[in-house]
């Protein structure tokens, strides 16, 4: 807008806000759901299954991370969503012989509550705005690895509450998702920091309130 001349003081800019959300299921449900060890490591992906979202990027990326993993890590990816590309996905993750840690959750109306119990999130979409399930991790203190579109670089701290990487820069995704799935501690303090970025900046009391004040603001004008 201010490219198109339109004055400062007549631009309000309010982000995509959500409520707090606290999963009231048990501890460990997803993994049972899947029949997965209680230490199997949760690596969750939520998109409609189209091109523009990236999700070949994203299942690559994760096989070229497994093979830098070490053996013992039992990591696993959910993919959350359902499209058109669902069939070829899930062919690249058999040619990539990691058929086994992929798992295809289809639609779910319980994405908060699968977020909530995972480990890391993964996002590669090539064009977003202000993405809300990475408000949603944000939220539930689960870091990000995402590429830059939209509002990322805005939602995630980069190297304090995740990492956001050009949306080419494969080895460097790679890179970071191997970072915090072989780094316990670094997941735990990044998560933190995601969390505590919500409540400053993402809650949608703080949202509220500023449509209010955008409203009263043109009503008095």
């Amino acid at each position: 807008m201010a490219k198109r001349g339109v004055p400062p003081e007549r631009i309000t800019a309010i982000s995509n806000s959500i409520p707090d959300h606290r999963s009231d299921r048990p501890k460990g449900w997803l993994r049972g759901e899947l029949g997965l060890s209680s230490d199997s490591l949760l690596v969750v992906s939520v998109a409609w299954l189209v091109k523009r979202k990236r999700m070949d990027f994203v299942i690559d990326a994760f096989g070229d991370a497994c093979e830098r993993i070490s053996s013992n890590t039992d990591v696993h990816l959910l993919v959350v969503g359902d499209g058109p590309e669902r069939d070829a996905l899930r062919g690249e993750a058999v040619k990539r012989g990691i058929s086994a840690r992929v798992h295809f959750l289809g639609l779910r109306n319980d994405v908060r509550n699968i977020v909530a119990e995972c480990d890391l999130l993964v996002h590669a979409s090539r064009a977003e705005t202000c993405t809300f399930v990475i408000t949603e991790a944000m939220c539930a203190g689960v870091p990000a690895v995402v590429t830059f579109a939209g509002a990322a670089r805005e939602q995630i701290e980069d190297g304090v509450s995740g990492y956001v990487v050009e949306p080419d820069d494969r080895d460097g995704f790679v890179a970071r998702l191997v970072e915090l799935v072989e780094d316990d501690e670094r997941r735990t303090t990044f998560g933190r920091a995601a969390r505590d970025r919500w409540a400053s900046r993402y809650r949608v009391e703080l949202a509220a309130k500023r449509y209010y004040e955008m409203y009263r603001t043109l009503a008095e004008s």
